[in-house]
């Protein structure tokens, strides 16, 4: 088991970033034995958002290792759109790299929420700002929908 926690020789690895980012950045070889076991392989990030800032282009650069020179696939997944461009080694993703087809359709499909500015700009104190939610609440349950400000 030892063995193979250290050689990454399996068919399913679970790891962490640090790990993973150990294989092409640590020092000596223990970490770099791993490094063949990624190689032709299907890699799968979950909460990519998660990368410090300050280790983003370090993943970036080993991600286009990975897919540029090692011929593996990669998998990002995120709940939140990482900044992954915003600093000095981009990382490079094809056009035709999305899974999801029509992404905008099925961003819209799943919209729930549709914010509305009525404030026009204007403060409120307490009483108009409760004020204008009873009113608003009065026109919702007309329009049978929720209240929007």
């Amino acid at each position: 088991m030892k063995l193979a926690k250290d050689s990454w020789d399996s068919p399913i690895i679970f790891t962490t970033m640090v790990q993973f980012l150990n294989v092409f950045y640590a020092k000596g070889s223990r970490n770099a034995r791993r490094m063949h076991n990624l190689s032709e392989a299907v890699i799968v990030f979950d909460e990519v958002q998660k990368v410090p800032v300050s280790c983003v282009s370090l993943f970036n650069q080993a991600l286009n290792f990975l897919s540029g020179f090692a011929h593996s696939s990669l998998i990002l997944c995120t709940a939140t759109q990482p900044a992954l461009d915003f600093v000095e080694q981009k990382l490079d993703i094809p056009k035709e790299a999305e899974i999801v087809e029509n992404l905008d359709q099925v961003t819209e499909a799943f919209k729930r929420v549709e914010m509305i500015d009525r404030a026009s700009g204007e403060r409120f104190s307490t009483d108009k700002l409760a004020a204008f939610v009873e009113e608003d609440e009065t026109e919702a349950s007309h329009e049978g929908s929720l209240c929007r400000l």
